[in-house]
């Protein structure tokens, strides 16, 4: 997640005007320090972070307060992956923000982000692309299966996630309403959800 990486990405988007308004930019040293510290060892988990590998993870910063943070694919390969975040959902907490990326890369391993479906234009393109991305809109079934995947990836890190903050995390976003209605746009939400994901933690091994 270093700067060089960020500022090579930030060249290659162009900006769509959808939603809240996108200040992209890259991260200031402890944006990118606390998003790694949430991240790097479930990455290295999935195995997008190999020894004596050259590619990177590449961070993008929204320097706007709602929270968002969505996990993308990269056409570069120099980048294995792209973690976009709103400036203000790096204040929740460390185990969240885990939760978070855990969700985000459960739907690209189980292939939903590249399945037919709805989708809406974002600012957030591919390295090196000079168009903007059409995001894909989940489903509340691909919702569930994606909590499900993240809870195990969760329970099942060599040093143990907080599978329990996938719950939290997920309390906080139906509490704060509109601060998350860029996530909530892609990643509806059923009722009673948390409970559902508290439960995965405790069976999904």
């Amino acid at each position: 997640m270093r700067g060089a990486v960020a500022v090579a990405l930030l060249a290659g988007l162009a900006l769509a005007g959808c939603g809240e308004a996108y200040h992209l930019r890259p991260p200031l040293p402890d944006e990118s320090a606390t998003l790694r510290a949430a991240s790097a060892a479930l990455l290295v988990h999935v195995g997008y972070i190999r020894p004596q590998s050259a590619c990177k993870i590449a961070l993008v910063v929204n320097d706007v307060d709602g929270r968002d943070l969505e996990a993308h694919p990269s056409s570069s390969p120099q980048v294995c992956l792209v973690l976009f975040a709103t400036r203000g959902v790096l204040d929740v907490t460390q185990p969240e923000l885990q939760a978070l990326v855990a969700h985000g890369v459960a739907h690209l391993q189980l292939g939903h982000a590249t399945t037919a479906g709805r989708r809406a234009t974002t600012g957030i393109g591919h390295v090196g692309a000079m168009s903007a991305e059409q995001r894909r809109l989940y489903t509340e079934e691909e919702e569930t299966e994606a909590d499900r995947y993240a809870a195990r990836l969760l329970n099942t890190m060599p040093r143990g996630g907080d599978c329990p903050a996938l719950g939290a995390v997920l309390e906080r976003i139906a509490g704060e309403g509109a601060r998350w209605s860029e996530w909530v746009g892609q990643h509806p939400s059923a009722a009673g959800r948390a409970a559902t994901a508290r439960g995965f933690c405790e069976t999904a091994r």
